[in-house]
This record gives structure tokens, C-alpha cells and sequence, in this order.
């Protein structure tokens, strides 16, 4: 599988209550890059299990601490990706999307300072036309029926990045 690089962005973060139970979350797989001289950065593959629809992403565990000397934890997510073959028997994309994150995994420090590289599964632009092409072949494992604007695909024709 290629391996892509994904740059921080602060647009995705979620704030997560310390001392607050949050169920069918995890982080796994976790990473420590260097912060500066004094501090490490802690990056995570983080899950969630929601309707049979497995949600994971690339985050950074931001630690705070309060003047109560309470201990927050906020997710800084670099990346996110859903499947719902679970749920469907196949996933889920919108015919205008260009591509779309099925999964994610191999979490390792990118190739440069401050970058991680993560394997992705996905459905890129040619593969999503495929599949919402009037015609296409309905996938025989597959429940229920596509939304407005929305096909089934493969779980065979997810593709990985070629970057």
C-alpha cells in the first residue's frame, strides 16, 4: 500500500470531556513525534463504532490542564475516513465527491519533521463514476437501497492513493 503524508490542520478539532466515558471510542496505534526540546506530540489512529459504521482518523492528543489542575484531552484530527460495509455490505459514496476515505492504518512519522504517513483506503474519482453509473452491476452483498445522489461500491474496488 503507498503511503501518503497528512498535514496538521486545526479545522477538525473536537474537544473531548476528561473524566467523561465515551462509548465504542478508541486510539490505538499511536506515534510520539518530537514537539521542540521540551515536548513530544502524541498521534493516534482514533475509532468510533457508531450504526455499524466504523469511523477512524489520524488525531493529535492535545493534553491541557486547567487551574483546577483538571486534565482535558482534545482530538486535533489530520484525517478521517468511514466505512459502512458493516452496515451495508458495501460502502457508501456520493456520485460528486472525487474521492472518498474508507480506512485508515500503518500510522508512522512522515518524511519529514512534524509529518506523519498513513496508509488510506479509497475510492478515487474514476472508481466513484463506476460505480454511480446508470447500469452498473448492484454488488450482490449490499442491504438496502443507495440514498439520492449515492452508489454502492465494491468492497473490492477500494483503491489506494497513488501519491
Amino acid at each position: 500500500m503507498p503511503r501518503i503524508s497528512a498535514a496538521r490542520s486545526s479545522s477538525n478539532r473536537r474537544t473531548a470531556p476528561s473524566a467523561s466515558y465515551q462509548p465504542a471510542f478508541q486510539a490505538n496505534d499511536c506515534i510520539v513525534l518530537a514537539r521542540n526540546g521540551r515536548q513530544d506530540r502524541l498521534i493516534c489512529i482514533t475509532g468510533h463504532l457508531g450504526q455499524g459504521h466504523p469511523e477512524s482518523g489520524v488525531a493529535e492528543m492535545v493534553f491541557t490542564q486547567d487551574f483546577s489542575k483538571r486534565i482535558d484531552v482534545s482530538l486535533n484530527h489530520f484525517v478521517r475516513a468511514e466505512d459502512s460495509i458493516g452496515a451495508h455490505g458495501a460502502n457508501v459514496v456520493e456520485c460528486k465527491e472525487s474521492s472518498v476515505y474508507f480506512g485508515l492504518a500503518k500510522l508512522a512519522p512522515g518524511p519529514r519533521p512534524d509529518a506523519v504517513a498513513v496508509d488510506i483506503a479509497h475510492a478515487d474519482k474514476d472508481t466513484i463514476q463506476t460505480a454511480c453509473t446508470k447500469g452498473f452491476p448492484r454488488p450482490k452483498e449490499i442491504f438496502g437501497e443507495p440514498g439520492p445522489g449515492e452508489a454502492m461500491s465494491r468492497p473490492a474496488t477500494r483503491r489506494m492513493p497513488d501519491s
